[in-house]
């Protein structure tokens, strides 16, 4: 089970689950941003954005988040994550019951694509994952599906929930609120 913000991420025990994997800290996949850049992206392709840092900081309470490194793209960010959770279960991907995986954009149909192009970069077959494009509340909507199919499944049974949250590909999960209000 990931984790997809920081303060699940630093205790689980909030939400009664327990993590298995987090990519977040891997400095090889991310750069962090402070709020001026914030700004500087929010006003891409001549949007209004925000006011300035303080209103990012006001909006958000976040000072500082992670960006993809340039060259990368959410497939290697998708590829590493099932790395990790193939290390730190034990399993392959294709031992897991049901693999759910949650990317949002603003073109409907790129965690389809996404989904595609994992299973065909690991040579598994396009039903080994769900694809949800379930904007800002996605791992809430894996959450909910991943206990269903557990519900489901005879005991005991494994459920993937991978949350690949690059909208744009310039901000990131842990910026919860932003996600929300761009």
């Amino acid at each position: 089970l990931l984790a997809n913000n920081d303060a699940i991420a630093a205790q689980p025990a909030l939400l009664g689950i327990s993590t298995i994997v987090d990519v977040f800290d891997q400095h090889r996949l991310f750069e962090k941003i402070d709020n001026q850049r914030v700004v500087e992206l929010s006003r891409l392709r001549g949007q209004p954005g925000f006011s300035g840092v303080d209103s990012v900081r006001k909006s958000t309470g976040i000072t500082a988040r992670r960006m993809l490194q340039e060259g990368l793209t959410s497939l290697d960010l998708a590829l590493a994550l099932i790395r990790k959770l193939e290390f730190a279960s034990g399993c392959s991907v294709t031992e897991f019951d049901a693999v759910l995986l949650c990317h949002s954009h603003t073109n409907p149909h790129e965690c389809q694509e996404l989904a595609a192009a994992v299973c065909e970069r690991l040579h598994i077959p396009e039903s080994t994952i769900t694809a949800y494009n379930h904007g800002c509340c996605g791992f809430l909507k894996l959450l909910q599906d991943g206990a269903e199919l557990l519900d489901e499944l005879p005991q005991p049974g494994r459920v993937a929930l991978l949350s690949v949250e690059t909208p744009e590909t310039w901000h990131d999960a842990a910026d919860r609120l932003f996600c929300g209000l761009v």
